[in-house]
């Protein structure tokens, strides 16, 4: 087993930390409706991806390293995904099974992200280490609270349905 330094495994968490809460934003936002090109979290979706493409320049990133940072912005990206909903018609055991295909399918993302920041991770000097460690934090950081901000800027969920 691959040993990872304490910034390295709280960088993990903290991207694993962003994923679950971008998830959860981006469930509750997305229950009834798909997003649009337009839409709240497609926004701050583009500007979390200038910000990583800005970090991926200063890193200054050379030949292997390209490619981990490629593979890197790719498991980045799966995280704007628009999330699927079930039928509208759907019972209570049609939305648990639907909700645990879903749970396992984030879980997968989840595991190649965490495995694409450990590729890339190992592919970078300890310099880059430092600027890729501190701008991913303050990456999750922002991007945590853009998508707070959306979801309280009137990403509206379907008025109709009532509990």
């Amino acid at each position: 087993m691959n040993r990872i330094s304490v910034t390295a495994l709280k960088t993990l968490m903290a991207v694993l930390l962003l994923s679950v809460s971008a998830g959860a934003v981006c469930a509750a936002d997305n229950l009834n409706h798909e997003p649009d090109a337009a839409s709240p979290l497609q926004q701050v979706a583009g500007q979390s991806m200038a910000r990583l493409e800005h970090l991926g320049q200063a890193l200054n990133l050379q030949g292997q390293q390209q490619a981990a940072w490629h593979a890197f912005l790719q498991a980045e990206r799966s995280e704007f995904r628009p999330l699927d909903h079930p039928a509208e018609n759907a019972n209570i055991v049609e939305i648990s099974e639907f909700r645990a295909d879903q749970a396992d399918q984030r879980a997968q993302r989840l595991a190649d992200e965490s495995d694409a920041v450990h590729q890339l991770w190992d592919k970078l000097d300890d310099p880059q280490r430092m600027t890729f460690d501190r701008a991913m934090q303050r990456e999750m950081m922002l991007r945590w609270h853009d998508l707070r901000d959306a979801r309280q800027s009137g990403d509206q969920r379907d008025g109709d349905r009532h509990w």
